[in-house]
């Protein structure tokens, strides 16, 4: 005789839940036994899920079977994992990124901070907190959008690669192994670690499994097919590419940016 338990995490909190018990003289092979398992399983996460509904959760949910989305509970391992997880708010997480670059930020002054914009799919529409909140406030989002947060400084491609690291304390390296055949930088590089590559992380962790988060390095160009009409302080333009004839600045200009895609079915409120 087995004792099956089970475990139900409900906004952080940890239940162990008894089923019942499996007599190994009825069951004739391990394949029987895993679908036992799995069968119970399966009724234990439609009774929380019905529970839970009934307490105020979300009926427009999100459905994990084994980390892949899915409504058929059935698709789940024997020893898998059958996830419930409320639509987020897109607002919610914009803005939730945005502070986090802020508060990550080591440069607090210069032009830094001001140069934290934010993109619907080619197009501006924030150049600060304030901006994004009042755009929020009036527009809608459809499913197919991709929103990005870029910092169009001149430097901060460079503050990511050289590791400013906003809570740690102090710098620090990381380093992975070079992707260049050629070696040209030796047989590891450092790895981008600097504010943007912090905040994609925290979101990432929070609201990863609700919608698409990736930290990315960008020529100009790729993010706006135009270049930026403000200037910087020494009155260039926004640089998309380095000199594309120089000997050791030849091709794209990079930025960093947390780039957020809206599908993925775990963001309500968004027009088809």
């Amino acid at each position: 005789m087995i004792a099956m338990t089970y475990t139900k995490v409900t906004e952080g909190r940890t239940t162990t839940i008894e089923a019942s018990n499996i007599d190994l003289n009825s069951v004739d092979s391990v394949k029987e036994f895993a679908e036992m398992i799995k069968t119970e399983l399966v009724l234990l996460a439609g009774g929380t899920l019905k529970e839970e509904i009934a307490r105020g959760f979300d009926k427009d949910h999100l459905t994990l079977v084994d980390g892949k989305r899915t409504t058929n509970l059935f698709l789940v391992k024997p020893f898998g994992k059958i996830n419930f997880i409320a639509k987020q708010d897109i607002r919610e997480v914009l803005l939730e990124t945005y502070s986090k670059i802020l508060m990550l930020s080591r440069i607090r002054s210069g032009g830094y901070l001001k140069m934290n914009f934010v993109y619907l799919n080619t197009t501006r529409i924030a150049t600060s907190i304030r901006e994004l909140e009042q755009y929020l406030e009036r527009n809608e989002f459809y499913e197919s959008d991709v929103i990005r947060f870029v910092n169009f400084a001149p430097y901060a491609g460079k503050l990511e690669r050289n590791n400013f690291s906003a809570n740690k304390g102090g710098d620090y390296v990381r380093i992975k192994k070079s992707t260049d055949e050629k070696k040209r930088s030796g047989e590891f590089v450092r790895k981008p670690n600097g504010t943007y590559v912090l905040a994609a992380k925290s979101i990432k962790a929070k609201h990863g499994k609700k919608t698409d988060i990736k930290f990315e390095l960008l020529p100009g160009n790729y993010i706006t097919p135009q270049v930026p009409l403000m200037k910087w302080r020494t009155q260039e333009k926004w640089r998309n590419t380095y000199d594309p004839n120089g000997k050791f600045n030849s091709g794209y200009y990079l930025y960093p940016t947390i780039t957020i895609r809206l599908r993925g079915g775990g963001i309500k409120g968004l027009l088809q």
